[in-house]
């Protein structure tokens, strides 16, 4: 099966991905933001490079596994989330400057980061999470269909567990090294929506919805619906995801991906 890469960025650590569909090209609704591509974490009140992706603009400027970042454009911080939001407010193009500790020496990089992409859903997750809000999100398959005939019977529960699974690992790479983020554990919110024999109708009622956040003290639900249908290029797969308020039931951001 080919794989549909749908990439989920955030500044610190940039990319998650898992097979979708069989299908090419993708389309996607990304929104363009400035792109690190390194992965952070505090230890000892410092904050030490646990990974460097290839290619971006942190490998390209010289950032190394276990550099100390000491500072952002002359602040000194201690925590990924300091890091996410100083490249957030930075417009595409901006140049940013990093002083390192590596051995002790301190290494001062001025550079400007690369043009990564990023998912709505995902853009809104990383403004809560700026804004200093906890986020701890469910992810719901809530509908798949498929308008052809002689569709295989565990179709549906494949394109069910490979969607949620993009978005699971997705954001668990790109907000996992952040203690105000979390994700409802899957088993768990299972119970629940078979609790309240949860069906997929593509959509979540209030009543289900204020129910998983009273028992998973989850903040938001995904809720993902998949649709496979003819189309002129013989079949599309189309994935959308809504972000969700579970106490208001707003949604914050819709997500629409697209294979031919």
């Amino acid at each position: 099966m080919q794989r549909i890469i749908i990439v989920i960025l955030v500044a610190s650590v940039l990319s998650g991905c898992s097979t979708l569909g069989s299908l090419r090209p993708l389309e996607a609704n990304m929104l363009e933001v400035p792109k690190l591509g390194i992965v952070t974490q505090t230890k000892n009140y410092k904050l030490v490079v646990q990974e460097v992706e290839k290619g971006n603009s942190g490998d390209s400027a010289g950032v190394k596994y276990g550099d100390i970042i000491e500072s952002v454009d002359g602040k000194v911080i201690t925590t990924p989330l300091e890091l996410l939001s100083i490249i957030h407010s930075k417009g595409l193009g901006q140049h940013v400057i990093i002083v390192i500790n590596r051995y002790g020496q301190q290494i001062r990089l001025d550079f400007v980061p690369i043009v990564g992409k990023l998912l709505p859903t995902a853009v809104k997750i990383r403004e809560l999470l700026i804004n200093n809000d906890r986020v701890a999100v469910a992810i719901i398959v809530s509908e798949v269909r498929n308008s052809f005939r002689n569709v295989p019977s565990d179709w549906a529960e494949s394109m069910k567990n490979n969607a949620q699974f993009t978005y699971e690992s997705g954001l668990a790479r790109a907000y996992g090294n952040i203690e105000s983020f979390s994700i409802v554990d899957r088993l768990r919110l299972k119970e629940i929506l078979d609790e309240y024999k949860f069906s997929q109708s593509g959509l979540v009622s209030d009543k289900i919805r204020t129910r998983i956040g009273e028992m998973t003290g989850a903040t938001n639900i995904i809720d993902i619906s998949y649709t496979r249908y003819p189309s002129s290029f013989g079949k599309d797969d189309v994935m959308s995801a809504r972000l969700i308020d579970i106490g208001t039931g707003k949604i914050l951001a819709v997500d629409r991906v697209v294979a031919h």
